[in-house]
This record gives C-alpha cells, sequence and structure tokens, in this order.
C-alpha cells in the first residue's frame, strides 16, 4: 500500500461505504499543521481545509513521550495514538 493517494483515490475513499464492522469510512484525513515558532495551527486549519479533514495537534495528540535522542516528536505508541488523535472512525 503507497502512503500517497491520488486526489480520486481520496475522493472515492472519503465517499465510500463503511467496510464491515465500520460505522464510517477507515480513510481518515489528518490536517497536522505544524511550523516551529507558529502554534496557531488549528487557526490555520479553521481558515481552510481538505473537507473532511480533522485537525490533529503536533504536540498533544500526534507525539509521544521519549529520550532527546528520539528527536522532538517522536511517534506515539499505537494505543495512544488511536486514543489521541481524533481519527474519526470507530468499531461497532
Amino acid at each position: 500500500m503507497s502512503v500517497l493517494i491520488s486526489v480520486a483515490e481520496l475522493n472515492a475513499r472519503l465517499f465510500a461505504e463503511p467496510g464491515p464492522g465500520f460505522r464510517v469510512s477507515r480513510t481518515v484525513v489528518l490536517d497536522v499543521r505544524w511550523v516551529l515558532g507558529d502554534p496557531r495551527g488549528h487557526d490555520h486549519y479553521l481558515a481552510g481545509h481538505i473537507p473532511g479533514a480533522v485537525f490533529a495537534d503536533m504536540n498533544t495528540e500526534l507525539a509521544g513521550d521519549g529520550q532527546p535522542e528520539d528527536g522532538r516528536h517522536p511517534l506515539p505508541t499505537e494505543e495512544d495514538c488511536r486514543h489521541g488523535a481524533p481519527v474519526g472512525y470507530q468499531r461497532r
């Protein structure tokens, strides 16, 4: 599976029927606006974003705790990401 998809494929996935056991589509667009020195990512998101995209804050929802050698924004555990990021899909 490729990480990047075309606009047409994204559109098809966003408007596809939910998969078995899901209430909504499993494809979710996360709008992660982060620029060093600009804490207004959510304001930029509100000013305009891909329809249906969900804002995810890099510092509080998509970065885990780590050691200095892990970098500025180490990936969270899968469990923390599942509970932190507003991913918009839930199992029934």
